[in-house]
């Protein structure tokens, strides 16, 4: 069971995280940018994004509500906002399943 704290954290995690790659995308491919170096950031990033499916599953289960349920949403909200970025970098992003359990994407 994911106590509050526990997942508030995670977010916080995802929404650092986050906020680290965006800084890094425009010199991503600079041939300054080591590719060991991007390596590196997508295994990190693919554990964040390990970090905010364990939150939704907890989420899911009814383990988190309130504003805990409230800053869940806000967070996926914002990596599909983001999801552009991800995608011109390669990384992970949060699968379609996870968002569906929030009811960011629809059943289609």
């Amino acid at each position: 069971m994911m106590q509050p704290e526990h997942a508030l954290h995670n977010l916080t995690v995802v929404r650092r995280d986050l906020a680290r790659l965006i800084a890094l995308e425009a010199t991503w491919f600079d041939a300054s940018f080591l590719p060991d170096d991007r390596i590196g950031h997508r295994a990190e990033w693919a554990n964040t994004i390990d970090r905010f499916s364990a939150v939704v599953d907890a989420y899911a289960s009814g383990q988190i509500d309130g504003d805990v349920a409230a800053q869940v949403i806000d967070v996926a909200r914002l990596l599909v906002s983001v999801a552009p970025v991800l995608g011109r970098m390669h990384l992970r992003q949060p699968s379609a399943d996870d968002l569906r359990r929030l009811g960011i994407l629809s059943v289609a």
